[in-house]
């Protein structure tokens, strides 16, 4: 706002005289009348100051006592939006009288048309030369409309009390900004928040960036700054008064907090709930790139992840998760992969705020589930369905105007609704009932509730279903580094000792101390060893995962018999016959769902496998229930298995099952039957190999380790035993190396077969190569390929990372064996590839590898290979992951030419970009080319010292 211009300037011979008028002045008070007065004449502390209104009022015409001479008394213009300058006469102090209203100062009149009804408000005004009752010796503050007369307000009370009356004490309204900050003062804290949150919601031009931790006086100046002083204590007045949502938010956190604050970690026990706060270990979260979704195994995705716990990516803490220094987030997804700790994380974050420790800000929070929401077949509005799951909104109209809401939709990978973005009708209005597609892909999109928080939660797979452009954040969940699983077998076990142990079995076998890096799995870790370690007789640690699921289950069977027939000392291996047949349909159930690729199961599908509701509470360490009241008149039941492995290992029981007690295939489409179980078992490897995703690579695992000798041992009282199989397995496991030798087996296949080597117990070739690495005499022997896939697996399987990786030191019968080596580079820090006769085909590992979380490659030298453009291609899509650390990469004589260059500028112009320095000497660029990329080098966007 402009400083307003003096109405007259001054004019030197004006300012001569300024000196004698002041004397004149002084005359004139000395000369006034001596009658009492309310009015100080020393000073302007108490000068009735005009009623600042926003249409204005003309001027009055009356004489006035103010000097002309000089602009000291001038009264000063209010400053109005427009610009304008309205000027208020004032009265002639003097001409106060006592005996008549006329001159009585009048009451302000707001626009309602009702006088503001004034308590006893004192404004410091400076000396107040005060008119005194005579009888009882007090300023006379008021005036009597009754009898026309001044007085005190002892004669209010007494002497007046019927009278009508008015306080005469207001001689000038209230500083505006002190007004506010007054009101703004007395808020509770809770209120004073409130007050914050529909300021910005209403008004988002000026407060949109509010900052929550404002006190109130920064509050009040940027409001005294957005409005106009008439405008400002309106504002204030109407927000206030919003009618707050805390009754309802006390009874969502109240409702919340008896949900989340204890969690059921599975056990067939009375008391075995836990309060969250002391099981919860802090997971490891981070940002998510916008990477393609990989075709593999979850459980590949966890061992590429555990190879290198270090990482240059910063942590997202779960509190922070909607929080930004630059952005506002809206909508956030965070992926991982089954029994990561996704809903976890979830329900911490919930509780937190349920619990006034974290996010305030938020008034809100509404958790659904999409097993649950995969229940609602009729069409109904997003105030509807938020109500049924959450009745206490009801005594809200809508969650629209000035509410924060954060909306969960827990499990993306379980919605059973086809999420079309593209041509899905558009519906902005949450009280029109429309189906359950139409509603969540809106609500995704941002048209309904577009200023409520969205946190969605998914496995990897089901990701590419949200389009990026609706998606403001991508999380991750890896799940546990290696302290934090130390950490969390401490907090589980309480014993310090038997904790160690533990720590100290997990290590030791590989495959199981990547696994857990899952909190679930280390869940079912700590459960077996706990019980092997207290009852000693029920034999050795189980060395793999096979073995430990075996455990789990009979241990879950035995610990239900304690827990219902009191039978504390059976043993925990012998169960019922109808513990016996329960089993078994809880593995025909697995199957079914990992044929169909199902997770979750309701009340019919559990029906169709021949198991009743009240036996399946039995095993719930097992099959979690999961209940959901609507309208809080019956109930609906959704299943899933206590973990997509759990799910796996019973499906392969029943395949086994299958066999020994009826002779059928049950993996055959025919239903046909085999002769022997290596037919089963055939087909079994030949089904994983076919599935590109690696679908059924677990599953394999589990089956074919459940046919050890061993493991036999341990099913002899859930299948009977085998007859005249001793051989089987020898047959079978060249049947595997076979299928490794493959020249089209891709590295993940290969990897996966080792596993299943591995879990049966034929782990002879990888003990072979593994000595032969430590004795170092690998460089002295030409490897088949069947050890080049072993070498390449025992690397990567090491919790070591390869310094230096050259595959020149690996002599090979093939040259094309050499490709089987490649996905070693994921382990290293440095690659030397050069003049190794590779072609394109490598470059996509090479992308790979650069692609995987906590990457440790810096360095790649793939000079004198023919990878052509195309390979350079795939190299650029390594380069812009945001997961790529590479550094330094040499790609001398690679047969490059201009067409990749503009590629190649694009993926070093990222952000995620960490190349320093780029060799392409003696490649087909030609001066097009190569001014391109000068030209890109020279600019403010290239990274690169050394090109």
């Amino acid at each position: 706002l402009k400083k307003p211009e003096m109405e007259k300037p001054q004019s030197s011979q004006s300012a001569k005289k300024e000196k004698v008028q002041t004397e004149q002045d002084k005359v004139t008070r000395q000369n006034r009348s001596s009658s009492p007065s309310q009015v100080s004449m020393k000073s302007d502390d108490s000068m009735i100051q005009p009623v600042h209104f926003a249409s204005g009022k003309r001027r009055s015409s009356s004489p006035s006592n103010v000097s002309l001479k000089s602009n000291d008394s001038m009264i000063q213009p209010v400053h109005f939006p427009s610009g304008k300058r309205v000027r208020k006469s004032s009265r002639t102090l003097e001409n106060l009288s006592m005996k008549s209203e006329d001159s009585m100062i009048q009451p302000v009149h707001f626009s309602q048309g009702e006088e503001q009804k004034y308590t006893s408000i004192y404004v410091e005004t400076g000396e107040v030369q005060k008119s005194l009752c005579q009888e009882h010796h007090q300023a006379q503050d008021m005036f009597c409309k009754t009898e026309q007369a001044a007085i005190c307000k002892e004669c209010a009370v007494k002497e007046h009390r019927e009278h009508e009356k008015q306080y005469m004490k207001i001689t000038a309204l209230p500083n505006t900004l002190m007004t506010l900050q007054k009101i703004l003062g007395s808020m509770t804290a809770s209120e004073f928040r409130e007050f914050k949150k529909n300021l910005a919601y209403q008004y988002p031009e000026c407060f949109e960036t509010l900052q929550a931790d404002c006190r109130t006086q920064d509050v009040a100046e940027q409001m005294m700054g957005s409005f106009s002083e008439d405008d400002v204590l309106k504002v204030t007045i109407n927000l206030a008064s919003v009618k707050p949502v805390s009754k309802c938010q006390e009874k969502i956190k109240e409702k919340l907090r008896r949900k989340f604050r204890h969690i059921h970690e599975g056990l067939a026990l009375p008391k075995t709930q836990v309060v969250l706060y002391d099981i919860y270990t802090e997971l490891y979260i981070t940002e998510g790139g916008s990477e393609a979704i990989r075709e593999e195994h979850e459980v590949r995705i966890i061992e590429k992840a555990s190879k290198n716990n270090s990482t240059q990516e910063t942590p997202v803490n779960i509190t922070n998760i909607f929080k930004s220094p630059s952005d506002s987030i809206r909508s956030v997804l965070t992926k991982g992969v089954a029994g990561i700790g996704k809903t976890m994380s979830v329900q911490k974050f919930i509780l937190d705020w349920a619990e006034g420790t974290a996010n305030q800000d938020i008034d809100l929070i509404i958790s659904l589930f999409f097993r649950d929401l995969n229940l609602e077949k009729e069409a109904c509005s997003l105030m509807e369905l938020l109500r049924r799951f959450f009745p206490e909104l009801k005594d809200i109209e809508s969650v629209e105007n000035g509410i924060k809401i954060l909306l969960v939709l827990d499990g993306l990978d379980e919605c059973r609704f086809y999420l079309d973005f593209q041509n899905t009708r558009t519906c902005c209005d949450i009280m029109e009932p429309v189906s359950m597609e139409v509603l969540l892909t809106n609500l995704i999109k941002g048209n309904l509730l577009p200023r409520s928080l969205l946190w969605i939660t998914s496995r990897p797979a089901a990701t590419n279903q949200i389009p990026s452009e609706c998606i403001h954040r991508m999380t991750e969940v890896r799940g546990f580094t290696d302290p934090q699983k130390e950490e969390y077998f401490h907090k589980k076990c309480k014993d310090a000792q038997m904790a160690n142990t533990i720590i100290k079995h997990v290590k030791s076998c590989r495959s199981m101390h990547i696994m857990c890096h899952i909190p679930i799995f280390c869940w079912i870790t700590a459960t077996v060893l706990d019980i092997l370690i207290r009852e000693s007789e029920l034999g050795e640690f189980p060395k793999n995962r096979t073995q430990l699921y075996i455990h789990y289950i009979f241990i879950q069977a035995g610990l239900k018999n304690r827990k219902y027939q009191k039978a504390i000392n059976n043993d925990l291996r012998r169960f019922t016959q109808s513990d016996k047949q329960m089993i078994l349909n809880l593995a025909k159930l697995a199957f079914h769902g990992t044929n169909k690729k199902t997770l979750i199961f309701y009340e019919d599908d559990l029906k169709e496998c021949g198991i009743e509701i009240s036996e399946a509470s039995d095993f719930s360490s097992l099959v979690t229930q999961l209940f959901r009241e609507e309208f809080g008149l019956y109930r609906k039941r959704v299943f899933c298995f206590l973990h997509l492995s759990v799910q796996e290992h019973l499906a392969a029981i029943h395949v086994l099952g299958q066999f020994l007690n009826e002779h059928i295939n049950a993996l055959a489409l025919d239903g046909s039957h085999p002769t022997t179980l290596t037919d089963v078992l055939k087909t079994a490897v030949v089904m994983a190999l076919e599935n590109k995703t690696g679908h059924f690579d677990q599953f394999l695992q589990f089956l074919l380790g459940l046919t050890t000798e061993c493991n036999r041992k341990l099913l002899q009282h859930l299948l009977p035993q085998l007859e005249n199989e001793s051989l089987q397995n020898d047959e079978i496991v060249q049947f595997i190396k076979e299928k490794i030798r493959e020249e089209d087996r891709t590295e993940t296949q290969t990897i996966n077969l080792f596993h299943c080597l591995n879990e049966m117990g034929h782990n002879s070739l990888v003990k072979e190569i593994q000595e032969s690495l430590n004795s170092d005499k690998l460089s002295n022997r030409k490897l088949n390929p069947e050890q080049c896939s072993a070498l390449a697996f025992v690397l990567l399987m090491s919790e070591d990372v390869i310094e230096s990786f050259n595959l020149q030191n690996y002599k090979t019968i093939k040259a094309s064996s050499r490709q089987r080596l490649l996905p070693i580079i994921r382990a290293s820090k440095k690659a030397v590839l050069c003049d190794c006769e590779l072609s394109e085909k490598a470059c996509e590992v090479v992308a790979s590898a650069l692609r995987i979380p906590n990457s440790p490659v810096r360095e790649i030298n793939l000079s004198r290979n023919s990878i052509g453009d195309a390979g350079l291609e795939d190299l650029c899509k390594g380069l812009k992951s945001p997961h790529c650390q590479l550094e330094i990469l040499s790609l001398v004589a690679c047969k490059i030419t201009e067409k990749s260059c503009g590629s190649l500028a694009n993926a070093l112009e990222s952000t995620e970009s960490k190349l320093r320095e780029l060799d392409l000497s003696s490649n087909h660029l030609t001066n097009t080319g190569v001014m391109r990329l000068e030209s890109f080098f020279r600019s403010d966007k290239c990274k690169l010292q050394r090109l």
